[in-house]
Order: C-alpha cells, then sequence, then structure tokens
C-alpha cells in the first residue's frame, strides 16, 4: 500500500476524479435533465379545446349580410380556418392566427370579416352561398376541433311584391286613362248632339210663327 495523503497523492486525486465522472454519467443516462420540444409535448397532458356556435342553421337573403357567432376556447395560439362546403366542392375562405395577419381566399376578399374569437361575416350573399360552414381550431401541440352551420340563402320575395306592386299601378293608371277617355267622349257625344238640336229648333220657331 502506499502512505500518503488524499491531498498529495496522485492515485488518490484520479481515482477520486474517475468516482466523480462515473457519478455524473449514471446521472445522465438514468434522469437526463434537459428534455427536446417533442418529449415535452408528450409529457404534457392533452389540451381542451371547445368551439361552440350560437345557431346551428342560418337564412338570409340574397344581397344580405350573415354572421356567423363562434365561442371558442383553447390553449396557447391556435390557428383558426374556416371552409365551405356545397353540394359538389369545398372550398376554403380564410385562416389567422389570433392578433396576426388573416389570409382570405382570392374569392371572398372584399366579403369577409374576421374576429379574434373565430366568428365570420360574409357580405353581399348569392344562391351558391347556400351550403355548409365549418370552423376549425388547431392547437401548437395538434389537437384540433371543428363545428359546423348550415346557411339557407333564399331569393328576396319583396322584390317580387314590388314587382307586382308596380304593375298594379300600371295597370290601375291605364284603367283610369280609360275611363276618362270614356267619359270625355261621352261629353263630347252629348255637346255635339245638344248642339245639333239647337241648331235646328230656330227653324221650326220662325216657321210657326210667320203670319197668315
Amino acid at each position: 500500500m502506499l502512505s500518503c495523503r488524499n491531498d498529495k497523492c496522485p492515485l488518490a486525486a484520479s481515482a477520486k476524479i474517475i468516482y466523480v465522472h462515473a457519478n455524473v454519467n449514471n446521472l445522465s443516462t438514468e434522469e437526463p435533465s434537459i428534455y427536446s420540444n417533442q418529449q415535452l409535448e408528450q409529457r404534457l397532458p392533452p389540451q381542451a379545446i371547445t368551439v361552440q356556435v350560437q345557431k346551428d342553421a342560418v337564412t338570409a337573403p340574397v344581397q344580405g349580410t350573415v354572421f356567423f357567432s363562434v365561442d371558442i376556447k383553447y390553449i396557447g395560439i391556435p390557428t383558426i380556418r374556416w371552409m365551405f362546403s356545397g353540394t359538389s366542392k369545398q372550398r376554403r375562405i380564410a385562416a389567422w392566427i389570433p392578433g396576426g395577419s388573416v389570409n382570405i381566399t382570392q374569392l371572398y376578399e372584399g366579403r369577409v370579416e374576421t374576429y379574434p374569437n373565430g366568428s365570420l361575416t360574409i357580405s353581399h350573399l348569392q344562391l351558391q352561398d347556400s351550403g355548409y360552414y365549418i370552423i376549425t381550431v388547431t392547437e401548437p401541440s395538434g389537437n384540433s376541433k371543428d363545428a359546423g352551420v348550415l346557411l339557407n340563402v333564399t331569393e328576396v320575395l319583396y322584390e317580387d311584391i314590388q314587382y307586382l306592386v308596380v304593375f298594379v299601378i300600371v295597370l290601375g293608371t291605364l284603367a283610369a286613362f280609360l275611363m276618362l277617355c270614356i267619359w270625355l267622349l261621352n261629353k263630347l257625344n252629348r255637346y255635339i248632339k245638344a248642339w245639333t238640336l239647337r241648331r235646328h229648333l230656330p227653324e221650326h220657331n220662325e216657321t210657326e210663327l210667320q203670319p197668315l
């Protein structure tokens, strides 16, 4: 055995260093102190998303405006997307991150207005806008949830009524004009008859008053 103090013995110092390194390696292999983002997301509990729409079905007239009222709850900064699903086609409407810029499809530019809570407004409606509108909320973790609203765009009935009213007014005006013409013709006929009668009456009176 070597008789030396621990502070001065080179073997003891090297043995001590090896022991410390062994402990460090054991700690790092058994329980890492740093996790990757993917490992952290796997360790976190699933995040809950709620998406609630005020109405499941909405009716709006042609050239009108519809407001899809939505209430969403989420964790983090989600991505909000609106899609349209018709009888034979689907198309994107808008996508945005709350507090960021909004990406609106060219077909809906100038017609769509978005809100931070996920609500959506569409103006200048056409009959082909009838269909199912779907909102999808996706969290950074990848969790997502969607909800839908059925839109029924109807023709404006008051336009037909307006045309009918105009037709009735025109027809009534023509009828009044015809009645006025008939009344004038009747007055003219009476005047002519009276004038003819007055023209012949003096001749008969003169003949009757002649002296014998």
